[in-house]
């Protein structure tokens, strides 16, 4: 879930392959933030695509292989869904308001 990128981790199964996706233990604190900024970074070979639902809005946004996007939005409880390929992560929680780390998404063997 969301919550667990504040304490580190982010895991999901698909078809009995394993994605991961490790974060920030907690949000920098740079006020006044009403937003949560949170930058993902794709280490696959393929294009992510990321849906978010939250408070204000659902919308949709990718993340070019190996590359790196940072996401701005209305902090608060939310459902998302990862997508790279085959693999895919859901789930949902709280995000707090912040300025976050790097959350990396990769597989791990």
């Amino acid at each position: 879930s969301w919550l667990q990128i504040q304490k580190g981790t982010l895991t999901g199964w698909v078809s009995g392959s394993y994605v991961k996706a490790d974060g920030c233990p907690t949000p920098q604190t740079r006020p006044p933030a009403i937003q949560a900024c949170i930058p993902f970074k794709n280490h696959f070979n393929m294009e992510a695509t990321i849906t978010m639902t939250g408070p204000d809005r659902e919308w949709t946004f990718y993340v070019q292989p190996k590359q790196t996007k940072t996401e701005c939005f209305k902090a608060g409880d939310h459902t998302w869904s990862i997508s790279i390929g085959d693999y895919r992560m859901n789930g949902g929680g709280y995000i707090a308001p912040g300025y976050y780390d790097v959350v990396n998404i990769y597989r791990e063997f």
